[in-house]
C-alpha cells in the first residue's frame, strides 16, 4: 500500500471479509494485494498473523495512522519477499 508520501507499505493481516468490504473506498485506492492464504480456522490465521509479527517486529511500521485500523499489522519491507515488483525493479535497476 501507498501512503501519503508514496512510501510503501506492507499490510499483513487476517479477515473474513472480501477486501472490498474490509476496506474503505479510499484505502483500497491505495491497496495492492499481492497474496491470500485462505484458513480454514480464523484461530490459525490469528496465530500465523501473530507469529509474522513476532519475527519481523523490527520492520513494523510506527507511524501516523494509514488505515481506520489494522495499522499495526503494517511493514516498511516486504518481511516475506511476495512482492514481486520490487523484485523485478529492484533487478532491472542494476
Amino acid at each position: 500500500m501507498k501512503t501519503n508520501n508514496a512510501e510503501t507499505l506492507y499490510k499483513i493481516g487476517i479477515t473474513n471479509l472480501s477486501i472490498k468490504k474490509r476496506f474503505l473506498v479510499k484505502e483500497r485506492t491505495r491497496i495492492r494485494v499481492i497474496k491470500k492464504w485462505p484458513f480454514d480456522v480464523g484461530h490459525d490465521a490469528a496465530e500465523c498473523e501473530a507469529e509474522i509479527i513476532r519475527q519481523f517486529f523490527h520492520h513494523r511500521y510506527y507511524g501516523p495512522a494509514i488505515l481506520g485500523s489494522g495499522n499495526t499489522e503494517l511493514f516498511t519491507k516486504d518481511v516475506l519477499g511476495l512482492d514481486k515488483k520490487i523484485i523485478h525493479d529492484s533487478a532491472t535497476n542494476v
